[in-house]
């Protein structure tokens, strides 16, 4: 007898959240923020990004309320204390037009780390997960890719899916090939107790 054995394991949580009216307000965000800030250069290439945006905006407020089952949700997974702290780390907005991606990166200073999007035109970027494994033996001979010899997971996102997973775990979006921008936010939570 013989049996296969997947000691660990990378959760990738896929939520949808169903606020329309919210969802504009923060596009609206969006585009006052991008008339009045530079916003900041990281993974974002031809695209942009806003500076970290305050926990206490009455909108961002209104988004983690919308978020906290989905939140909840996924940390259950690792079913931590009851006790367990959660912590807003940062939330930004990602504006990408025609021609911009966002290069591979992870977010470090975090436990979790999750990207919502808001608007997203036909063609304009799917969300990359990589393979945390360097020493992964996948190659040209796979008949059939799969969780054991894959080396990136490519999710291809929907208007309100909210994305949650390790802040180790590094990603990448594939260039906006749309003539319309794809806007999204991104956050990262910090665990304690």
């Amino acid at each position: 007898m013989s049996e296969i054995i997947t000691p660990f394991v990378v959760p990738i949580h896929i939520s949808k959240l169903t606020n329309k009216k919210l969802d504009q307000q923060l596009i609206s965000k969006v585009y006052k923020l991008r008339e009045q800030t530079v916003g900041r250069d990281l993974s974002n290439v031809g695209g942009w990004q806003s500076e970290i945006i305050s926990s206490e905006d009455k909108d961002i407020k209104k988004f983690f309320t919308e978020a906290h089952d989905s939140i909840k949700n996924f940390i259950g997974y690792y079913h931590f204390q009851e006790n367990i702290n959660i912590c807003s780390k940062g939330l930004w907005f990602n504006y990408n037009p025609k021609g911009s991606y966002n290069k591979s990166h992870m977010h470090t200073g975090s436990n979790m780390s999750a990207a919502y999007y808001l608007k997203v035109p036909k063609n304009s970027g799917n969300i990359v997960f990589e393979h945390p494994s360097e020493g992964l033996i996948a190659d040209q001979s796979v008949k059939k890719f799969n969780e054991f010899n894959s080396e990136t997971f490519t999710y291809t996102c929907n208007e309100g899916d909210l994305l949650l997973f390790p802040s180790w775990l590094k990603h990448h979006v594939e260039i906006n090939n749309s003539e319309m921008a794809r806007i999204s936010l991104s956050f990262n939570l910090e665990l304690s107790h």
